[in-house]
């Protein structure tokens, strides 16, 4: 028999941005399928969810990290409709963090949102702060400011987006369980359109 170590060949960077599937180790496709080769696959999809959830775990803390500082940034800010964007922005990124952590497997959608829009978001404001302390009365800094505030209105409406998408799936699958509910409670005698009990109550009359 191969030790675990050359049966199993376990390559934890692999994994980390590998197919599942194809890193498992290849077990003999026969009747005889070696113990060692079993256990070995027990152990890799245990490393596997072991390495994951702690990648799941670093990404959202340093979302919430990176959202802190966004919030931190609202009384630095002079301009009013800024300061709001920024609280509707940061007021977003909460609750898809939140989302993320009760439901891990929609964070497929959002590698975008953690791994650039957040930390770019981020960078835009620290920028337009320091451009705003300056006090600078330059064309290009004035097209700057101006820029900046338009974006940032962009990135609010944006982060909303991302929240409702979030969501969209489970919307599409609650209004089909609806439908088929509705159709179930119509077909045992109730009439959804008028009183709900008056047809069932007719029918046990009779």
């Amino acid at each position: 028999n191969q030790t675990f170590t050359e049966q199993s060949k376990i390559n934890l960077e692999e994994f980390k941005d590998g197919n599942i599937v194809e890193k498992l180790i290849n077990c003999p496709q026969n009747n005889s399928i070696s113990l060692n080769c079993i256990e070995a696959n027990k152990i890799a999809l245990v490393i596997i969810n072991l390495m994951e959830s702690k990648n799941m775990y670093e990404i959202l803390s340093d979302a919430k990290e990176k959202n802190k500082q966004i919030l931190n940034m609202v009384p630095k800010i002079d301009d009013e409709e800024i300061k709001k964007n920024i609280k509707e922005i940061s007021d977003s990124i909460t609750k898809i963090i939140n989302t993320i952590e009760k439901k891990p497997e929609k964070y497929d959608k959002m590698n975008n949102f953690f791994n650039y829009y957040l930390p770019i978001t981020l960078n835009i404001l620290k920028k337009y702060d320091e451009i705003e302390n300056q006090s600078l009365n330059s064309t290009d800094s004035s097209k700057f400011m101006k820029q900046t505030k338009d974006m940032l209105i962009k990135i609010n409406l944006a982060f909303k987006g991302q929240l409702a998408n979030l969501y969209q799936a489970d919307i599409v699958d609650t209004d089909a369980e609806m439908k088929v509910f509705e159709s179930m409670l119509k077909a045992d005698g109730y009439d959804t359109n008028s009183d709900f009990n008056m047809r069932k109550e007719k029918n046990n009359e009779e």
